[in-house]
């Protein structure tokens, strides 16, 4: 009996350990991913630095405004939610 007790504690251990380092990977993964506002700033911010009228119309070209405020919205709809 004290045997069988033995083994399955350390099955329930070591399935504990598992479930905890399949966690820890996952939590890693998503914090690790840059959120897609980060990815909209990097992309504003290496813009050229040059002041040919080209260059200043290629960036506003290539610069995506639609997506500006969706964060907006997001935090405004979250503190319209009542808890």
């Amino acid at each position: 009996m004290n045997s069988l007790s033995n083994k399955n504690t350390i099955i329930i251990l070591a399935s504990l350990v598992i479930v905890i380092s399949v966690i820890i990977v996952l939590a890693q993964k998503n914090f690790n991913k840059p959120s897609v506002y980060e990815v909209e700033v990097k992309k504003l911010q290496t813009q050229s630095t040059s002041d040919d009228v080209n260059a200043i119309e290629n960036d506003l070209l290539n610069t995506d405004l639609e997506s500006l405020d969706s964060e907006l919205l997001e935090i405004e709809k979250e503190l319209g939610q009542e808890y």
